[in-house]
């Protein structure tokens, strides 16, 4: 009887710091998410995003906050710097040619870039319009759900020419689309 009432003592009794909790949801959520991208620095990535909003709301977080705090940072679109409108891939001997149409800074531009591949050529269309020097890091891929209707995921570590870490992730239902638009939402980061 008393550890029932010391129990519920100590559940109605408020907190000093809601940051014990909201730890623990960074660490578990960025372990869900980590899970789909397979990157350990990425979770570190995640920490202040996640961070920034328990502390923002003033609230413990569910799985829900995290999840659209990650389509904001990585996903959405809107407002970002660089969009995807359209694109195509050809090939000259080795060599892969992106040519895309991109908004850059909310101007609709044509861009090209030649590269080994394609996110090769993306990053080197990006670097030629004024976005950020990048070498791909780390890249996975997966299905979401089973079918051959199913959108695929695809996410991509780059790394800036001064060091600097840069994720992005890309939804389409064609998985080449989802690399050029997880390349252009690492570029977003930078």
């Amino acid at each position: 009887m008393a550890s029932c009432s010391a129990r519920a003592a100590s559940a109605a009794a408020p907190t000093a710091s809601q940051l014990p909790a909201a730890l623990l949801i960074i660490l578990w959520g960025s372990a869900l998410l980590s899970s789909l991208v397979d990157n350990v620095p990425f979770t570190a990535a995640m920490i202040p995003v996640v961070q920034a909003l328990a502390d923002e709301t003033s609230r413990e977080l569910a799985a829900d906050d995290i999840w659209q705090a990650f389509e904001r940072t990585y996903l959405a679109t809107e407002g970002k710097r660089f969009q995807l409108v359209d694109w195509s891939e050809t090939h000259s001997g080795a060599d892969r040619i992106f040519a895309g149409k991109l908004t850059i800074d909310g101007t609709e531009r044509s861009v090209s870039g030649r590269g080994n591949g394609l996110m090769s050529s993306v990053i080197a269309a990006l670097a030629e319009s004024g976005g950020p020097l990048m070498d791909i890091v780390d890249y996975s891929e997966h299905a979401i759900g089973q079918g051959s209707n199913v959108q695929a995921a695809a996410y991509v570590e780059c790394r800036t020419a001064d060091g600097k870490s840069l994720f992005g992730c890309g939804l389409d239902t064609d998985v080449a689309t989802a690399s050029v638009r997880a390349i252009l939402s690492a570029a977003n980061g930078a």
